[in-house]
């Protein structure tokens, strides 16, 4: 049987240029001066209309989004929910339905987190993991190749690689720490499909277990 997880990121561009970390006037987080809210731009689009996931032309920035909305959170999560996080309050770690080994496994994990953090030893952080990286995200939107990517701005500096080309996933695939992402517009919603992890990846910070029957479908709003 394999692991289905669908997380709906905070990242949005409903909000237009609003959340980019480097707004107009070289503030983080989107703000002008002295911390106040920058006012909510249109949503940029691309020439074709669709939405444009990357810097608007002669802009620079990247995605530092809030948090995400993870399979739980543990009291001592690193990703507390806040007012401004979107994320669900906390669950305690004893009240998630673990299989044992699993259970076992998260426990190993949060006990030796400083050594055996992937990220942290310069592994690729894959899916939700991705997007709660230090110096935020970018994504390049490359059409006439049929791709799209994400550039990690910190850590591991490395990319991962979106098929936007209709191609299906392939029947036998090499566990890698990004896996194989295929993804498709809804409108103005990104939907990502990934499969093919490696089971040393953790898809967040707080070592959830996964094996590489984890199917992982992102939506981008």
């Amino acid at each position: 049987m394999k692991l289905f997880i669908s997380l709906f990121l905070t990242l949005s561009v409903l909000n237009g240029v609003s959340l980019w970390a480097q707004g107009a006037q070289g503030q983080r987080g989107g703000q002008g001066q002295r911390g106040t809210p920058a006012p909510a731009r249109p949503t940029p689009r691309l020439a074709d209309g669709r939405v444009n996931l990357g810097p608007p032309t002669g802009e620079t920035g990247i995605w530092t989004p809030p948090g995400i909305v993870q399979l739980y959170i543990y009291p001592n999560s690193v990703n507390r929910a806040s007012p401004g996080s979107a994320l669900p309050d906390a669950i305690k770690a004893e009240d998630v339905p673990f299989q044992p080994w699993a259970r076992a496994l998260h426990d190993a994990r949060e006990a030796n987190f400083e050594s055996d953090e992937p990220h942290t030893r310069c592994k690729a952080s894959p899916g939700p993991r991705q997007f709660i990286t230090p110096y935020g995200v970018e994504f390049v939107d490359s059409p006439e190749s049929g791709r799209m990517y994400i550039f990690d701005i910190g850590g591991p500096h490395t990319f991962r690689t979106i098929y936007m080309d209709g191609r299906p996933h392939p029947k036998d695939i090499q566990p890698s720490y990004y896996g194989h992402s295929i993804g498709k517009w809804e409108g103005d919603m990104l939907v990502v499909d990934t499969v093919g992890f490696s089971e040393r990846v953790w898809i967040d910070r707080e070592g959830t277990p996964t094996t590489d029957r984890l199917y992982l479908t992102e939506r981008f709003i």
